[in-house]
């Protein structure tokens, strides 16, 4: 699952407030101590890998992006909505354990498909990851806490869509919904860690429900933002699969995505942003609703920079045309 940076500044989607940023900015700081206390040989090589999935170089920068699932303020987004007064140690650990979860997901992903053959050395890393992503919950819940069991579910069907992931091709609707957006499913962890430190369980339906529509928002704009290296790659995606179904019998994926496809996937993500609109409503989370209308002013400048795109690349098909 790709991630991507905007240039633009105008608009803060997913910056993430001071707090949240404090904790992300002591969990990297935590996790790199504990990789050189337990494995430093490892931790070196481990800690070169995160500075180089980040833009800037810093990997907390990494999760601080304007187009990456907002994992780490789920929870945090609930707590507030609540008036409930945020414990900090504990919202604190919940990044931590979530940034482990994350690059453990990402690891074995790369690995399953096959983007960088060098990432097969780090796979001992998977080990550190997962205890990490694990020991924080084990802290606040005991074995027998009905927390365990959503983790479970949840933990399990991430892993499960990474790996059916890999063998798939071709997305359709069911496809797009078991596999590409369960990837994210592992979201649900920290969000019922929340609730359940709050001993409000009954609040998870409405989030879960939204953190699975938000997660099918983004990963539409995986698909959309990453067509071309994904069709470089020969990856399968729900977008790409989309232009092989509507494509005309002798049009090329790239002229149905010139002509049609990156209009179509837009559509789509005004009209997803529109149900999420109506559904956060329900959650009287004043964060998330802005966090929403953030991310609808940021779409306008995001089909921007797609148009421009765009017409670079008609320029460069009118030139050829005319050379050949």
């Amino acid at each position: 699952m790709r991630r991507f940076v905007s240039n633009h500044k105008e608009v803060s989607a997913n910056k993430l407030p001071a707090p949240v940023r404090s904790f992300l900015d002591s969990a990297i700081a935590r996790l790199s101590a504990e990789l050189m206390d337990t494995a430093p040989y490892l931790g070196t090589q481990v800690r070169l890998w995160m500075r180089n999935l980040s833009p800037s170089g810093n990997a907390a920068d990494y999760f601080d992006q304007p187009r990456i699932f907002p994992t780490l303020l789920l929870p945090w987004w609930m707590t507030r909505a609540n008036k409930a007064s945020p414990d900090l140690d504990f919202h604190r650990d919940l990044v931590y354990s979530s940034i482990n979860g994350y690059y453990f997901i990402r690891l074995v992903d790369n690995l399953m498909d096959g983007h960088s053959s060098g990432d097969l050395k780090l796979l001992p890393a998977a080990a550190f990851f997962h205890t990490e992503f694990t020991r924080v919950y084990q802290q606040y819940f005991s074995p027998d806490h009905p927390f365990w069991l959503l983790f479970r579910k949840a933990w399990m069907r991430a892993n499960e869509a990474t790996a059916r992931g890999a063998y798939t091709t071709e997305f359709g609707p069911d496809e797009f919904s078991v596999i590409t957006v369960a990837k994210i499913a592992a979201a649900d962890i920290p969000l019922a860690a929340a609730a359940y430190h709050m001993e409000r369980p009954d609040l998870l339906p409405l989030w879960l429900e939204f953190c699975e529509r938000l997660a099918r928002w983004f990963q539409m704009m995986d698909d959309l933002f990453d067509w071309r290296r994904d069709l470089r790659a020969g990856h399968g995606s729900y977008l790409l699969s989309e232009a092989r179904r509507r494509k005309e019998s002798q049009e090329s994926l790239e002229e149905w995505m010139l002509r049609e496809g990156v209009d179509w996937g837009m559509d789509q993500l005004q009209s997803g942003l529109r149900e999420l609109g109506a559904q956060v409503r329900a959650l009287h989370s004043d964060d998330a609703e802005r966090f929403l209308l953030e991310r609808g002013q940021r779409l306008e400048l995001d089909r921007a920079e797609l148009s421009a795109g765009l017409n670079a690349l008609l320029q460069a098909a009118r030139i050829l045309n005319l050379c050949s």
